[in-house]
């Protein structure tokens, strides 16, 4: 591949791309009280396929110590405590995307010309601010993945090679020059004409003029990073580039941007307060950003329906029995009277109109209970709502999301998960373990596109799960023990030991692909984790299996 053609091979672009059998995951610590597993979803249907249904089922295997169990421990807890975020990957090559070094965006150049009338500015104006986000998007895309070139050729190439480090140089003047062409054509533009653009659009350029600045000096000060362990040799050219593409970037922003006071300058002259103020418009920053990947979850509510055709058949049951009572009230009245019939014809009156209401409601209850375990607890619609090139609305359902959690018996485990989770022990010497077990299954349904429906953005989707263990750790002792033992050179020793519990994950991944042929294939994969935590929260997580280090693939 030629250096001039390094943009267009988008193969490297968001860190790979995820094999249609599989799900890419990463499991991390967000933060003291929360853990996240990220996932990405492969939407691409490989030929004779007509639909794809990805299982994700965890088995949360919690000491009792902690106190969670189905009595303390509901539904309506684990879900307020579980966040997930759906979006879709930048787009590994946008819609306006030209193979050449210059860069056009065609909502934007119509809205710039001053030939266009003030209608068709306002027409074209959401789809001018849709694809301005994309681009914000792509770029710092683009310099994450010239990272990971940056990792990788680190790795393979540890001698000196100039025609690496000449062909990395080339890919980030070219990006450069992107970034420059936007700034002169399109950020300069809406100033130079400030009557004809409106607020929204130009808050738009600005922005991501501003957002793009940051995220290159970020991503920058990263490959400088990486390359201080490096020698001279190898590195030879590319430090000093880099550091004079800093300086250039601070230099602008302190020139061309915004006001000192929301420049990202962390220097000891600035304050707590400056510098919180600084990491929040960056949040929001990214959030005005990367808002136009976002999926829509649409709730859908199935548990009405259900909860009125159980009514139905309970007014049915207590519909039958009135009349049977009836029948037998018509039979007492038409035989010969005496105390004792028009006594039973009486009662039996009397328990048909009153039973009749608690054999409807007591009905409906039996059976929605018996059917409810069947149901998800939370259902979505997932659907990507986008304006196409030529500004029309469009809304693609990317699937459908079923989630469900329930406690478990042990007993009920299933033999492959189980053999998970007692792997690497020692049954001989280790102490019965005592455990609560609770399985959460997530049921993703991937929706054909039609073809009527342009789609180019939806091939991939990400998605954050993020869980709260805040209620896990009120029952914990104190993240520090005394403790004392017999040392036979030193005698009496006392230390102050660590106190931590293991939270043990053990999830199976099952890909299952239906052919036309009315067949399918289902592919499983393996992982298991050890949240280990204190007092204070997660301490760190263990991966005891690594994800596809077990797997196996069946036709049905």
């Amino acid at each position: 591949m030629s250096n001039e053609d390094w943009l267009e091979d988008t193969d490297w672009l968001e860190e790979g791309i995820s094999h249609p059998f599989t799900v890419r995951t990463s499991a991390s610590i967000h933060d003291q009280k929360q853990f996240q597993i990220k996932l990405d979803y492969d939407r691409t249907l490989l030929p004779n396929d007509v639909r794809k249904v990805i299982n994700m089922e965890a088995y949360f295997f919690v000491p009792v110590s902690m106190g969670i169990t189905s009595r303390t421990y509901s539904k309506e807890h684990f879900f307020s405590s579980l966040t997930n975020y759906l979006r879709i990957k930048t787009p590994r090559r946008p819609y306006w995307f030209e193979e050449t070094a210059s860069l056009s965006i065609p909502s934007a150049d119509a809205y710039l010309s001053l030939k266009a009338s003030t209608r068709e500015r306002q027409n074209v104006e959401p789809l001018v601010i849709q694809d301005t986000k994309l681009f914000g998007c792509y770029i710092n895309t683009v310099m994450k993945s010239l990272q990971m070139i940056l990792i990788n050729g680190r790795d393979a190439v540890p001698t000196a090679n100039p025609e690496y480090v000449k062909s990395f140089k080339k890919r980030l003047e070219r990006l450069f020059s992107r970034i420059q062409i936007f700034r002169q054509k399109y950020v300069g533009g809406v100033q130079r004409f400030a009557s004809l653009a409106s607020p929204d659009v130009r808050k738009v350029f600005l922005l991501m003029d501003e957002y793009i600045s940051y995220r290159v000096e970020s991503w920058l000060l990263d490959y400088m990073q990486l390359l201080e362990p490096l020698s001279e040799d190898w590195a030879s050219g590319l430090r000093e580039f880099l550091n004079k593409s800093v300086e250039k970037e601070v230099f602008y922003r302190s020139r061309y941007l915004i006001a000192e006071d929301n420049q990202l300058v962390l220097s000891k002259s600035r304050g707590p307060q400056a510098q919180e103020q600084v990491q929040y418009r960056l949040g929001l920053l990214k959030k005005y950003v990367y808002q136009v990947l976002y999926l829509e979850q649409e709730i859908v509510r199935r548990d009405k329906l259900f909860l009125n055709f159980m009514a139905m058949i309970g007014a049915a049951l207590a519909a039958t029995f009135y009349g049977l009572a009836t029948l037998q009230q018509m039979t007492l009245i038409n035989q010969a009277d005496n105390f004792w019939r028009l006594t039973a014809m009486f009662v039996v009156g009397i328990l048909a109109y009153v039973a009749k209401d608690r054999i409807k409601e007591l009905s409906r209850e039996y059976f929605f209970k018996k059917l409810r375990k069947y149901l998800p607890d939370l259902e979505y619609k997932i659907v990507y709502n986008f304006l196409n090139i030529r500004g029309q609305k469009e809304s693609v359902t990317v699937g459908n999301l079923a989630q469900y959690m329930q406690f478990v018996g042990r007993a009920l485990v299933p033999a492959d998960i189980l053999y998970l989770r007692d792997l690497e022990s020692n049954f001989d010497l280790e102490p019965e373990r005592q455990e609560e077990v609770f399985h959460f299954h997530r049921r993703f349904e991937m929706q054909p596109d039609s073809e009527d429906t342009d789609s180019h953005n939806v091939e991939h989707i990400k998605e954050v799960l993020r869980l709260d263990v805040s209620e896990y750790l009120n029952k914990m002792s104190d993240p520090r023990r005394s403790w004392q033992y017999w040392d036979l050179e030193k005698g009496v020793v006392k230390v102050d030991a660590p106190r931590v519990y293991h939270l043990n994950v053990v999830i199976r991944y099952t890909v299952t692909r239906f052919r036309e042929e009315g067949t399918k294939i289902r592919h499983i994969e393996y992982q298991r984790l050890r949240l280990v935590m204190n007092k204070q929260g997660i301490l760190r997580i263990d991966s005891v299996l690594d994800k596809g280090e077990i797997a196996m693939e069946e036709e049905l």
